[in-house]
């Protein structure tokens, strides 16, 4: 009995506490109903509700609307993000609030929120609200952005790292002290390790710790242009004054962010490409499955923003630019004297620049060589020579593509297929540079044979550079090469089997008019085959025809030496040939035949290109 009435007892007192809850919780949202609400409790006006999707508002977050870069920053008011427009809600909450004090901190922490906000409530809004953030104000007057260029820092063939390029953006005006100042804004990393599965590793999934900084352009430009060799191109953009006050707002917001740097996802070119969304909502940067450097060139190009071109070149390249106009100028009957001698003597100047730039000539020799030179400038002076815009990066094919098409391999028809990840093949335009190069990351070929109903590899390229750079008596130039991959090679039977392969070679090149060029190598590679290493090599002798940026053919003759380590020796012609039928797309023939080998041994593909 005793058991009964309490658990009878125990049941009762439940029932009074599932009561007694439910009308606490009823109570409680009786308060929230009728109690008074402040400014930052009540709904958001439709105009700021709507930036929730508006590329200002995403660019700000550096976000695609589901994920943010700033992740871990310090600079999300949600952490994990939990979308753009919950960022928003959090932020009008915090910018709005009824404490003036903390409303006054807060905007000056975030001001290119604040000011994106005041502009979707008020219409165009100055930076006059913020005139009480001293740290903003000092930023502004200290960095100042009168102009907006993107800076883009061109590859070094013979620095890997520096393969895609680097983008970053540079503010340029008067300062506070009346003196015009430039600026660098960039975004990188350190990899300060050789063990590269850690640095793959650490690149792709963790992250790296990401370096953004606000250096003194002239910094950056020693650095890439006399250390690396790079040229630096910038290119001046038409930003309002709008458009340039909430960038710089943005700038400073960004300025004690904990960025990461990953290499697929966030890098320089993201965060460039983040930033000009700021200012140039309208235009979209990011490339159509990443987004390089390159890419960003390129639709600031196609959209129409660029003002004027600039450039500060490696002293070679330099060099070779105003060879070429002299060769474009000794055509031209028009040409002056005046115009002649101020060309000589700019050439001139830039051997100076290159000997002393490697070390040929001392500091104190080569002040006195740019003052003779300087001496000799003809009383009317002539303008100074422009940069040749047929040279900028964005003339150059977009650094990824697709190609599809069929062919015979010489016993049946196949349909081939490739993909580059991120690069340019040798087959590529290359009228925007000096020289035939190839460059490539993720480069995969494959043949399916419709009568056997088979695919096999036909050739990848995990990492390709080479350069056949014309040689010249002052600035030399050598024609080389260097792979990591798998490449096909035949077997005493005449079958081609794809084998893992590291190869090189090394040789000369010579250019016998703008459209020709010859080259020559020694080429040499360890393969592996049937569960053994093998060393293989040979000459190989071709040229390159080119027809502005729109055709190109490239022959070539080598013979390999102990191919699949069968102590035999394979001639091999290959000839290739490139016609673009517009910016984005190419058609490309390829074939491959082996002297005395008979038909069976032979390939060719006729193939639609497609870059993007």
């Amino acid at each position: 009995m005793a058991s009964c009435c309490t658990q009878r007892r125990r049941s009762n007192r439940l029932l009074f506490v599932w009561i007694g809850a439910h009308a606490a919780g009823l109570f409680a949202v009786a308060l929230l109903l009728f109690a008074p609400t402040t400014h930052a409790q009540q709904d958001m006006p439709t105009p700021v509700a709507g930036l929730a999707t508006d590329a200002r508002w995403l660019a700000l977050l550096h976000s695609d609307g589901t994920r943010s870069g700033l992740t871990g920053s310090g600079l999300l008011l949600i952490e994990p993000f939990q979308g753009s427009h919950a960022e928003l809600v959090a932020t009008w909450q915090l910018l709005y609030a009824d404490d003036d004090a903390s409303n006054s901190e807060s905007r000056c922490r975030y001001p290119a929120r604040y000011l994106l906000i005041e502009e979707a409530i008020h219409g165009p809004t100055p930076i006059d609200p913020l005139a009480h953030c001293a740290s903003l104000i000092d930023f502004i007057e200290r960095a100042p952005m009168d102009r907006l260029q993107l800076a883009f820092a061109g590859e070094n063939l013979l620095s890997a790292s520096s393969m895609m390029g680097h983008t970053m953006l540079v503010l340029e005006g008067r300062n506070r002290d009346g003196v015009v100042a430039s600026h660098a804004v960039s975004f990188f990393t350190v990899i300060d390790s050789i063990n590269l599965p850690r640095v793959i590793f650490e690149s792709l999934i963790t992250g790296k710790p990401g370096y953004f900084t606000l250096t003194p352009y002239a910094e950056k430009r020693d650095h890439y242009v006399n250390v690396e060799a790079r040229n630096l191109w910038r290119l001046t953009l038409a930003a309002s004054g709008a458009a340039r006050r909430r960038l710089q707002a943005h700038l400073h917001e960004l300025r004690t962010a904990k960025l990461r740097y990953d290499f697929d996802s966030f890098n320089c070119a993201t965060l460039t490409a983040n930033l000009l969304r700021v200012a140039f909502p309208d235009t979209r940067f990011d490339g159509a499955m990443w987004t390089t450097p390159l890419d960003i060139m390129q639709a600031a190009a196609m959209a129409g923003l660029i003002e004027s071109i600039d450039a500060d070149l490696a002293p070679a390249w330099e060099y070779r630019m105003l060879r070429r106009q002299r060769a474009d100028l000794d055509r031209t009957a028009k040409a002056t004297a005046s115009q002649r001698r101020h060309l000589e003597l700019q050439l001139d100047a830039s051997v100076a620049d290159y000997q002393a730039s490697t070390g040929q000539l001392d500091a104190a020799h080569w002040a006195a060589r740019m003052a003779a030179i300087q001496a000799q400038q003809p009383p009317s002076t002539e303008p100074p020579i422009p940069v040749d815009a047929r040279l900028a990066p964005y003339n150059a094919p977009q650094d990824s593509q697709w190609r599809g098409g069929a062919g015979y391999d010489g016993q049946q028809s196949l349909i081939s297929v490739g993909f580059l990840a991120a690069g340019h093949r040798l087959i590529d335009s290359s009228s925007h540079t000096f020289g035939e190069y190839d460059l490539r990351i993720g480069d995969i070929d494959i043949d399916c044979a419709l009568r056997d109903s088979h695919c096999r590899l036909q050739q990848l390229t995990i990492y390709s550079v080479a350069s056949l750079l014309p040689y010249d008596r002052v600035v030399g130039g050598s024609s080389w090469n260097l792979a990591l991959g798998a490449e096909p090679q035949v077997d005493d039977d005449g079958a081609w089997r794809t084998v893992p392969s590291l190869s090189g070679g090394l040789g000369h090149s010579l250019m016998l008019s703008r459209s020709v060029q010859l080259f020559a190598q020694g080429r040499g590679g360890v393969g592996y085959h049937l569960g053994r290493a093998f060393l293989y090599g040979g000459p190989v002798v071709g040229g390159v025809l080119s027809v502005g940026n729109s055709a190109k053919l490239i022959a070539t003759w080598q013979r390999d030496a102990n191919p699949l380590g069968q102590h035999h020796h394979v001639d091999q012609i290959r000839i290739q040939s490139l016609y673009r039928l517009n910016r984005l797309t190419g058609i490309v023939l390829e074939g491959r035949i082996l002297p005395g080998r008979g038909h069976d041994a032979s390939r060719s593909v006729l193939s639609v290109v497609r870059y993007f």
